[in-house]
């Protein structure tokens, strides 16, 4: 499910970040910890934000033809996860 959030994106200690609204995909929703969304002005591009209480910024923008190696390193690293 798709959500509206505010995603910031922090240039330096001493500059105020930008922030832009994006429709992005959340885990545990518009207040949770990990978004996947599109980048709001190149369409070939796509964004990862790490949230908390709804505050959301911005950690990585990748172009789209990396997002099923990605998905497939995070599940290799997935099945090293010991199970408790």
């Amino acid at each position: 499910m798709k959500y509206s959030i505010t995603v910031y994106i922090h240039k330096g200690y001493t500059d105020m970040p930008d922030k832009f609204e994006v429709e992005a995909v959340c885990v545990d929703g518009d207040t949770g910890v990990f978004a996947v969304y599109d980048h709001p002005t190149n369409s070939e591009l796509f964004c990862m934000a790490v949230g908390d209480d709804g505050h959301w910024l911005q950690v990585a923008v990748y172009h789209k033809h990396w997002a099923r190696k990605i998905l497939a390193g995070m599940t290799e690293y997935w099945h090293t996860i010991p199970v408790k």
